[in-house]
């Protein structure tokens, strides 16, 4: 989540809400206090608004209350139908989305259909399970006593919490497999990671005293801490890479071609209108290149790339010969003739190299790849370029 928020994208705001309406329904549902039931409707929506695929935590919210009914007898089921009424007419604009994500599923899916193997390992990521395990056991190990609090998981609470663990990458699972089109993206169900914190934080509480806690917890959060340095999250260096380009000093007549990796790129419309070009090539109009950057389709296939590189020959037959290539480094879908996943890097260098463009050099930024070539004029495509 400190990822994405760092990225400036919508997922950590999201987050942060649907924990805030989750509080404050469970506050309203205590006292029926009407501070706290206005609370719950603005911070439900702003859920909505902040990302539409966080939607599904109302049904955590009803799961709490028919299983905790039996205990709550402030709000009545007519309070309950009175505020998500209101909730969804708030949200009513807003179902546009929903109608634009499945319309648009072929479009906005570049990942593989999701697999069972897929799905256990979005409940159980490895990076934070083995902590847990290592933290935990040691801890036990140094007292072996220290286990005796399972009073702490209350059946009613864990069956909430269980729920709210499992339920968003499962309903992204069976939505992808109904649909043909995966949306499965950890991104997507981040709202679920409130309720691994819980369990987490049920787990230190079984430990009987504060020693066997410090432990546990020092223990997990250095493994976590190693782990995520030994395998780090990529981030997208764009400034470096074209501070890279910048400083070789080349002709501003050497070409710059570009795959920036927008989904919105999908559309070809974009590549051609002068504005939403200009917003797919975001990057550049930030950090300034000295050369005009070129873009190349979403898709990228022989025949796409010829016809691109062919309306630019008076650009790549320059005096030097070189060539420029800067992509976000990211894996994309193929349906045909199979489904299969490659990197865009390799899709580019291995046209090009067929084309008779030579390699000489390639930096990596994170995500971003910078690949520099030299052009064999006696290539074929080259010649088609001179005619």
């Amino acid at each position: 989540m400190i990822d994405v928020g760092r990225d400036a994208r919508p997922y950590g705001l999201a987050v942060m809400f649907s924990i805030l309406s989750v509080l404050c329904f469970v506050k309203w549902l205590q006292n029926g206090r009407i501070n706290y039931q206005i609370a719950y409707i603005f911070s439900s929506a702003a859920t909505c608004y902040s990302h539409i695929m966080f939607a599904p935590i109302f049904f955590i919210h009803i799961s709490y209350f028919f299983i905790n009914r039996g205990n709550i007898s402030y709000v009545s089921y007519r309070k309950l139908i009175v505020t998500f009424g209101t909730l969804a007419i708030l949200v009513s604009p807003n179902i546009y989305q929903f109608i634009l994500l499945y319309e648009k599923r072929e479009l906005l899916s570049f990942a593989l259909m999701p697999s069972i193997i897929d799905l256990i390992n979005a409940w159980f990521p490895f990076a934070l399970i083995f902590p847990l395990i290592a933290g935990f056991l040691l801890a036990c190990i140094f007292d072996r006593t220290t286990c005796r609090e399972w009073g702490v998981f209350i059946p009613k609470k864990m069956f909430f919490i269980l729920i709210w663990f499992f339920f968003p990458a499962s309903l992204l699972f069976i939505i992808s497999k109904m649909m043909g089109s995966s949306i499965f993206y950890p991104r997507y169900f981040f709202w679920s990671y409130p309720a691994i914190a819980l369990v987490i934080a049920g787990l230190v509480k079984v430990l009987k005293n504060s020693q066997s806690r410090l432990i546990a917890v020092s223990v997990f959060s250095m493994v976590f801490i190693i782990i995520n340095i030994i395998h780090p999250e990529p981030i997208e260096n764009w400034r470096s890479a074209v501070k890279y380009v910048t400083s070789t000093k080349m002709s501003q007549k050497v070409p710059i071609i570009v795959w920036p990796g927008l989904v919105e790129a999908r559309n070809v419309k974009w590549s051609i209108d002068k504005g939403k070009r200009d917003y797919l090539l975001a990057p550049f109009s930030y950090y300034t290149l000295k050369s005009t950057a070129f873009l190349l389709p979403w898709m990228p296939d022989g025949q796409k790339l010829e016809s691109v590189l062919s309306k630019y020959n008076n650009v790549f037959l320059n005096e030097r010969g070189e060539l420029y290539l800067i992509v976000r480094n990211v894996i994309i879908v193929r349906n045909e003739p199979k489904q299969e996943k490659r990197l865009i890097q390799d899709i580019l260098e291995d046209w090009l190299g067929s084309q008779g463009f030579l390699l000489v050099e390639k930096r990596c930024f994170g995500m971003v790849t910078v690949s520099r070539f030299f052009y064999n004029s006696d290539s074929q495509f080259v010649k088609n370029l001179k005619q």
